[in-house]
């Protein structure tokens, strides 16, 4: 993924912490005591593609939305629609604030998650603790066709492993 322009000029970052920091795995976060509520980034994928899954990693968001839009669009849609991250409890007191949601196809939306989208659109809120960074740690995407080649590639090791079992018993009778 790549970072690509976002959000209105208004909207508040921490410069620690920008939206890029998402592709390197870092966090992005709001910026400190701003007192925002919600927060958005979009990417943009190297190459369109159909989300099979994702992985979301929390630091203090209430919620998490997913959307996505296809090159030369601005019409983004729904992914994923706003899921909670945390109660409004733990929101005000800053507890269990780094959980983990890892989202099978299941979970996406159906009109969407078999289609290629080039565009992700990621809105994250916090409106129990306006004092409160918050925002995401990580979030990966998966990929049909990425989960395809990670099976092959299995797959292939191990028939090469079970090939060279084969030819040592071979050379084994053969002495």
């Amino acid at each position: 993924m790549r970072n690509i322009d976002f959000g209105p000029p208004l909207m508040k970052k921490d410069p620690r912490y920008p939206a890029k920091n998402l592709m390197k795995e870092e966090k992005w976060l709001s910026a400190p005591a701003c007192k925002v509520s919600t927060i958005e980034a979009i990417f943009l994928f190297n190459q369109a593609a159909v989300i099979s899954s994702l992985d979301i990693g929390n630091h203090g968001s209430a919620f998490v939305a997913v959307m996505v839009c296809k090159t030369g669009s601005n019409e983004f849609k729904d992914l994923l629609p706003q899921v909670s991250l945390m109660s409004v409890t733990d929101s005000r007191t800053g507890k269990n604030k780094n959980v983990v949601r890892m989202l099978k196809k299941e979970d996406l939306c159906s009109d969407t998650r078999d289609e290629k989208w080039a565009l992700v659109k990621l809105v994250c809120s916090q409106p129990f603790n306006m004092l409160a960074q918050f925002g995401l740690s990580f979030v990966r995407f998966h990929s049909l066709a990425e989960e395809c080649q990670e099976e092959v590639k299995h797959t292939t090791q191990e028939l090469m492993t079970f090939k060279k079992q084969v030819e040592r018993s071979k050379t084994n009778r053969n002495m």
